[in-house]
């Protein structure tokens, strides 16, 4: 899983290179435009003919300026007082400075959980201990549920791919194409290792050609040996204080033979080593749609659609910048285009709210699955 997320994360620094290139961005949003330093159309050098906006120069003074220099004009750049947008010898740098920010974990008062700035709380790695869970406050508290020992219908996904293009994406949204030449071999290799498994529990249904309404849990777990259909589950994949699945769709659908679930948020916490332990990933108003096949758990053209938060995605990029430089980190390589991704982003409404998210598509397919326990 870990080759999976280091491609990943290194194609997302690649992309945002690619969308500064030659300083012209097809994917960003205006506050984020990156602009020249110093001088017009390149030409830095020149003296004798200053550029607009020049005030250095009192032979031609620019418009608006009518040689006052008590209250210099914005872009005064021989004034100390009121430095311009874009001075970087200022301590306090403008929006645009690209200076490393640092964050700062805060882990007072909390034995478990996120610290903030992409790292973990207590002596476990963000967890608890056997039979307690995190609760709201980020303190290990007793747990009072107990995990399933049955499960409906299951499917695997057993075939995944990062969509190249938006063609068939929810709402017609999918910023990864440029990941997925690189990320989808990898994405195979796991699958085919048993190192990326996620099932769909079918709760409730016996019909699937039609069936009203039912819940739809995602579920993760590996096969109990290699190209086995029966799988494991990671206890992970449920709520420590109610035991209620964490990636859970309810009211979904099958009419017809075709499956739709969603919008609901589609969690992934996985240990990726690799990049710093566990990585937390969710995609927001995520939905999902299949074609059922043979009246069975079996589907084609799966589509899981959701939108990754800049807000959520900061603290990991953080996180790993703070790992740099290590010659035995691959990512580290490519840590100086971080600051770059932000040009990626786009605005979308998020439950009534214009957010900065990357728009994520995965197309899969699923294969019939059986549920035999938990990994010990």
């Amino acid at each position: 899983m870990s080759r999976v997320f280091a491609v990943l994360f290194m194609a997302f620094a690649l992309m945002g290179f690619v969308a500064c290139g030659g300083g012209d961005s097809t994917g960003g949003t205006e506050d984020n435009a990156v602009t020249p330093d110093n001088g017009p159309g390149g030409d830095e050098g020149q003296t004798d003919t200053p550029p607009v906006g020049d005030e250095g120069q009192k032979e031609n003074p620019p418009v608006g300026d009518e040689g006052q220099k008590e209250n210099p004009p914005v872009g005064d750049e021989g004034q100390q007082e009121n430095p311009p947008v874009g001075d970087e010898g200022q301590e306090n740098p403008p929006v645009g400075d690209t200076a490393e920010q640092t964050c700062t974990p805060d882990c007072a008062g909390k034995t478990c959980g996120d610290n903030g700035c992409g790292g973990k709380c207590g002596d476990l790695n963000g967890a608890c201990p056997d039979g307690e869970y995190c609760d709201g406050t980020q303190n290990c508290v007793p747990g009072t549920c107990s995990l399933p020992t049955s499960w409906g219908p299951t499917g695997a996904i057993i075939t995944a791919e990062i969509a190249a293009n938006a063609t068939g994406c929810p709402n017609g949204h999918n910023d990864l194409g440029l990941v997925a030449s690189m990320a989808n071999p990898e994405l195979k290799k796991a699958i085919e290792e048993g190192k990326f498994g996620i099932l769909l529990e079918f709760q409730g249904v016996s019909d699937f050609g039609n069936t009203a309404s039912f819940t739809l849990a995602g579920l993760l777990g590996e096969p109990e040996t290699l190209g086995s259909t029966s799988y494991l589950l990671d206890p992970e994949a449920y709520k420590q204080d109610d035991c209620q699945p964490l990636i859970s769709f309810a009211d979904a659908s099958i009419s017809g033979g075709l499956l739709a679930a969603g919008p609901s948020e589609f969690y992934l916490n996985l240990p990726i080593e690799e990049l710093g332990g566990i990585l937390e990933l969710t995609l927001k108003k995520a939905t999902i749609a299949a074609s059922i096949t043979d009246g069975t758990v079996a589907a084609t053209d799966g589509v899981i659609g959701g939108y990754a938060l800049k807000e959520d995605l900061d603290p990991i990029f953080e996180n790993l910048k703070s790992q740099c430089p290590d010659p035995n980190k691959s990512f580290c390589d490519y840590v100086s285009y971080f600051s770059m991704i932000d040009m990626l982003y786009k605005n979308y409404d998020i439950d009534g709210e214009q957010k900065k998210a990357l728009a994520a598509c995965l197309k899969f397919t699923l294969g019939g699955a059986t549920v035999k326990g938990y990994k010990p």
